[in-house]
């Protein structure tokens, strides 16, 4: 039989396409690698920083020529088992690749100073102990529960992770951005002191590399950050807020790695036992259907809820005093205006172009009609103060115009 050779799987810490992500690397005699370990290797006539996701003993093949490891830069691991499987999923979930999801996952380490031959290590990282560590187990039904109401209101939150703190856990919270994290910041930590940690930017070498060797220690900790705060090394992880869960901006579609940070968390449920909070005033229809059942969803004071009042135009247009406002819109408009001293302020929403979508005649009823699409015509006349006479019936699909009649 062929000799058995140790050989590590390492992910480049470079942009590489989906379907290259793993490379097998030879283990050469007296060093000592473990998964989630950062080592250095020779990839494409240079050396470059990669993660090890797995180490075994297997036979060669003979028809490939294999390197070795280079340096070993950090003598425990950088990223702890629920990363590992999280980012795993986001590869397979959108299509991403492992290392694209890792290089956005990981700090930007110091780069190693050489003077000669002789090489200066990384700092080195305190990696949580067996028993601070929690047990990641296999995936099952995340504990996800959708709370309906104004996040950060009551603060009911805050003595459970006061508790989850004093037993030694670690929580983080979600916010959609930078600025609202800045201010729950501000706000926990004047109640939970420095155990509350604002996450740094990943630019930020030497706060986030301080950062990162604090929540693999496994300390109690209170982590707070925007969609980016999935990726934090926290191996005992019992509570995921994630506020305001409406907002758009917990998706990354603008660059790679694509993911979706709410359901992120619910991975991260699911392999560290955690529990999962999605707080909002107004759920997107994905958290109703994923997350409200009678177990999970938990409805808040309706006060907190902003009142919606919906009104058919169809029924009020046959009223001879009809002027294209509704008569609720119209009284609280005058309302608004009456109490101004007060503050109130009112805010008309136009979501169509033109200063009109249809142009109706009052008596029989008739819209003017784009001959080419079929859709009625929005009106849209040029300025009074341009002195322009032109055509003032648009179709805003094939751009035809057309001049409104003065008599029907």
């Amino acid at each position: 039989s062929p000799p058995r050779s140790k050989i590590a799987e390492v992910v480049p810490l470079v942009k590489l396409p989906p379907q290259l992500s793993v490379f097998d690397y030879l283990v050469t005699p007296g060093q000592h690698l473990v998964v989630g370990q950062l080592v250095e290797v020779p990839f494409r006539r240079r050396m470059v920083r990669a993660v090890v996701v797995r180490v075994s003993t297997r036979p060669l093949q003979p028809r490939l020529r294999y390197h070795s490891v280079g340096a070993v830069l950090t003598a425990n691991p950088v990223v702890t088992e629920g990363q590992r499987q999280l980012a795993a999923w986001i590869a397979q979930e959108y299509l991403q690749s492992l290392a694209t999801v890792y290089r956005a996952m990981l700090p930007e380490w110091p780069r190693r100073a050489t003077v000669g031959t002789s090489i200066t290590a990384f700092p080195p990282l305190v990696a949580a102990s067996e028993s601070q560590q929690r047990t990641v187990r296999e995936p099952s039904a995340p504990d996800c529960r959708l709370v309906v109401g104004i996040p950060d209101q009551g603060r009911e939150a805050d003595d459970e992770i006061a508790l989850i703190l004093r037993q030694g856990g670690q929580v983080l919270a979600l916010m959609p951005e930078m600025a609202l994290a800045v201010a729950l910041h501000e706000r926990l930590r004047r109640r939970f002191g420095e155990m509350a940690q604002l996450q740094p930017d990943r630019r930020q070498r030497d706060r986030s590399q301080s950062f990162w060797q604090r929540g693999l220690s496994g300390s109690p900790l209170l982590v707070i950050g925007t969609r980016r705060g999935i990726f934090a090394p926290l191996p005992r992880l019992q509570l995921v807020l994630c506020h305001w869960e409406d907002d758009s901006s917990y998706r990354q579609s603008d660059q790679q790695p694509r993911y979706d940070a709410r359901l992120g968390a619910c991975r991260l449920a699911q392999v560290t036992g955690a529990r999962v909070l999605f707080q909002s005033p107004a759920p997107t229809l994905a958290a109703w259907a994923r997350w409200a059942t009678p177990q999970q969803a938990t409805a808040q004071d309706p006060a907190h809820l902003v009142p919606v009042q919906l009104v058919d135009l169809r029924q009020e247009r046959y009223d001879p005093q009809f002027r294209w406002l509704s008569v609720p819109l119209r009284e609280q408009l005058r309302a608004a205006v009456a109490v101004r001293q007060s503050g109130l302020r009112a805010l008309l929403l136009l979501n169509r172009k033109g200063l009109a979508a249809t142009l109706r005649c009052r008596s029989c009823g008739y819209t003017p009609v784009c001959p080419t699409c079929g859709l009625p015509y929005a009106y849209d006349p040029a300025p009074p103060s341009s002195g322009v006479t032109a055509d003032d019936l648009r179709c805003f699909r094939c751009r035809r115009s057309a001049r409104s009649a003065s008599v029907c």
